[in-house]
């Protein structure tokens, strides 16, 4: 300590005089008499914001302030946002004691260690900074919202101990593998999009999530995005790659039984490709409702695959089926070929079949079935039926004329003798 020479004796005594009445130099007074003394109001800018006051802002009370002329107290700054900024520290940073959310935007930062003690974040936005260690951010365990876009990263173990992050952009960075996110359970988005990863199967455990953007990694392969997908449920909606294929497939190594609804699929699937059969007599159409059941008979046996909602929107269907050495079908060119398996419902109904194969089950009701072209088979079930496998036109007073004849097709009609009058 530098020696003042203007304290005299006297004044020196004075000093020692006031203190001790007011109980300095270890007197006895009762704890009341000296109440804390209150918060210190600091209103000196932190060192690296100083200069830079008219790009950058705080928030106080859910209100912005600008830093220009500031006469505010930092111990009530819960925000700060600077844009178009340059720094190459963020020196006393910590004097923004009550910090919440930061945004730093392409700052020119290569390290955030300063921000040890600023516990209190919850929201931290460091894209675009050429970060090269990511120690201290791995401290800030009260993040939920943590955006590293085009940081340089690649090693994402520190990031594991985040678990209270709900939002978390890593995008266009060099990370290629996810694994050290398999744990941060709160998540409900996260945007991975033009990295370069493999494999996503960490993620699965990712219960919470809501949005994943996978996009611009070329070398995922779409069946593993599409696997991620069954794994969360269908209930993520995932952005992915534009190379993708967009095909599914239906052959000897498919499960011999899976349930679809398109318009609930991370690919928006346009094409079910059908392999390992000898051609269309290996493929059977089924209608159950307003599901489309594909069964093909490959060589290991029965595969067999349910589009759900297929004949209630056009959302719930595929624009094209592709059958070995014979192309490319729309699914009415196809079912024209096939047939088209259809159980009506136990009311009364009426159907017409295509000019395909049909196979038509009427269960119970009064129904009036025509089969059309092909050779269809039609079973009418119980109740008093109309079935023709022709095609047949049903005048106003409900009686049923047979309109045209194909001579040529060999239809099987099946009635339950007894249980009503029927009509062949």
């Amino acid at each position: 300590m530098m020696f003042n020479p203007k304290l005299t004796a006297l004044s020196a005594a004075i000093l020692f005089s006031t203190l001790s009445a007011c109980g300095g130099g270890g007197g006895g007074n009762d704890d009341n008499d000296n109440p804390p003394a209150p918060r210190q109001q600091l209103t000196a800018l932190p060192a690296f914001l100083q200069g830079n006051e008219a790009n950058c802002s705080f928030v106080e009370s859910g209100n912005d302030v600008s830093l220009e002329a500031y006469s505010g107290n930092l111990n009530n700054v819960t925000g700060l946002t600077c844009n178009g900024v340059t720094l190459s520290d963020l020196n006393e940073i910590s004097l923004l004691t009550a910090l919440e959310t930061l945004n730093l935007e392409d700052a020119g930062l290569t390290n955030v260690n300063e921000l040890l003690n600023n516990s209190t974040l919850s929201e931290l936005d460091l894209s675009g900074n050429p970060l090269t260690d990511l120690a201290t951010i791995a401290s800030l365990l009260n993040l939920t919202a943590l955006d590293l876009d085009n940081t340089g990263l690649s090693d994402l173990t520190l990031l594991q101990s985040l678990t209270a992050l709900q939002q978390l952009n890593l995008a266009d960075n060099d990370i290629s593998n996810v694994t050290a996110l398999g744990n941060l359970m709160a998540l409900t988005s996260l945007d991975l999009s033009g990295n370069s990863i493999t494999e996503l199967t960490s993620l699965g455990a990712l219960t919470n999530l809501q949005t994943l953007d996978v996009s611009g990694n070329n070398s995922l392969a779409c069946a593993d995005i599409n696997n991620l997908d069954n794994t969360l449920g269908g209930a993520v909606e995932i952005t992915v790659p534009s190379d993708c294929t967009t095909a599914l497939y239906l052959d000897n190594t498919s499960d011999a039984s899976q349930t679809l609804d398109l318009s609930m699929q991370a690919i928006a699937f346009d094409r079910l490709v059908i392999g390992d059969i000898q051609g269309r007599d290996d493929i059977v159409l089924f209608q159950s409702g307003n599901d489309l059941r594909v069964t093909a008979n490959t060589s290991a046996g029965e595969k067999q695959i349910t589009f759900s909602n297929w004949f209630s929107d056009e959302a719930y269907q595929l624009g094209e089926f592709e059958i070995g050495s014979e192309g490319v079908s729309r699914f009415d060119d196809l079912r024209a070929a096939v047939g088209l398996g259809l159980a009506l419902t136990d009311q009364d109904d009426t159907y017409s079949g295509s000019n395909g194969n049909d196979i038509i089950y009427g269960l119970d009701g009064n129904d009036i079935i025509a089969g059309e072209r092909g050779a269809d088979v039609i079973v009418g079930g119980s109740g008093s039926d109309i079935l023709s496998g022709h095609k047949i036109t049903i005048d106003d007073d409900s009686s049923v004329t047979r309109s045209v004849s194909y001579d040529s097709d060999q239809d099987t009609i099946v009635f339950n003798l007894g249980d009503g009058n029927d009509i062949i």
